[in-house]
Formats: C-alpha cells, structure tokens, sequence
C-alpha cells in the first residue's frame, strides 16, 4: 500500500504540474533505488538533487524544476512527463522517415527533425478542421469521484488504518511494511558524501 501511494502520488504531482511535490518524492525516490542497488539510477537522482541544491543558480535551477512536465491541452490536470513528450515526437519523427523510403537522406532526415513541432501542429489542426477528437488517457471526473467514493468506503468499513488484534495477512508473512528495511542509512551518507566531492571537482 505504501508504495502504491507513492507511486499514485508521483502520478498525481506530474498531472498537476507541481515540481514541489516532485521534488519529495524523488528524495524518497532516491533512498529506494540506493537500498535495492539501482546505483545508476540512484546516481542520477542524486546529482539532479544536488544541482537544484547547490550546483545551479537559482534561478537556473527553478527553471530546471519546472521543466519536467508538458501541457498539450493547456488544461488543469493535464501534463505528461517532458521524457513521455520526447518519445511522441521520436513517434512521429519514425513515421515522417518511413515516409521517404529510399529516398532518405541525412539532410532531408535533420530537414524533417527541425520541422517536427511545425508538421506535428499542422497535423493537429487537421484534425480540429476535420472535427477528429483524440479519446484521452485519462478518466473523467465523474469516474474518478465515483471511484474515490468507492475505496474510501471501503478502507473506512475495512478499518484498514486502525490495529487491530489478531488481523494478519498470512499470504504476506514475509513482507516488512518498511520500505527502506534494507538501507543502511551510515554507508547511504558515506556513498553520498564520496559522489559530493568528486562533483566538486567537477563543477567547481
């Protein structure tokens, strides 16, 4: 539960477009990946962490932040991941290529990579004029309500937050509900520590 909650709650931060709460859930993301041995990733996150912190300018890094999401529609609610935005255009850049067939070349394949935004608005317009309407990813509000009323109500009849004697869950006897059981919070800080003197190397 406790990572799904997580999850729903990164979900929900790029949804809403709010680098704030990114923020946190990449610091906690960041303890997760060093605990179960992702290190590159762990890397990653930790010296993206660390230029918003230190490295950048403010204002560079304010820009930096809040360049993680995309709004096609200009609606609340409504942003995607930058890197999910990429992989749409690296879509239509394939499709646009294919198009050429033998006729391809490296100048008409960079002609056709600057243009894309341009050919992907035209595309878009077409549409419109053709009253084309694209279904969207997400649900509407009204399921969403009736889905939230739904679980609440269950977990409020359940009493899923409160102890109680003897409930057990036997299929998961195994399972420690502490997610970072396995960090070991003393070589996570030297870890740390190491990377932030190579960086300063590096950046200073």
């Amino acid at each position: 539960m406790a990572y799904g909650l997580l999850i729903s709650h990164l979900d929900d931060a790029v949804k809403e477009g709010d680098a704030g709460r990114l923020l946190d859930f990449l610091k906690v993301a960041l303890l997760l990946l060093h605990c179960h041995h992702r290190v590159k990733y762990a890397y990653v996150v930790l010296l993206f962490l660390a230029k918003i912190y230190a490295i950048l300018p403010k204002r560079t890094a304010l820009e930096v932040l809040l360049n993680r999401f995309f709004n096609s529609l200009g609606k609340a609610g409504g942003n995607i991941p930058l890197d999910l935005r990429m992989e749409h255009l690296n879509k239509l850049l394939k499709l646009a290529l294919k198009q050429l067939g033998a006729n391809i070349t490296e100048k008409s394949a960079q002609r056709i990579a600057k243009s894309l935004e341009a050919v992907e608005q035209i595309l878009v317009n077409v549409d419109k004029d053709c009253d084309l309407k694209e279904r969207s990813g997400y649900h509407s509000s009204k399921c969403l309500d009736e889905t939230v009323t739904t679980v609440t109500k269950d977990l409020h009849d359940e009493q899923v937050f409160n102890i109680l004697p003897g409930r057990a869950y036997p299929s998961f006897k195994k399972f420690n509900a502490n997610l970072l059981q396995k960090l070991d919070y003393r070589e996570f800080h030297n870890w740390g520590s190491n990377l932030f003197k190579a960086w300063q190397s590096i950046y200073y």
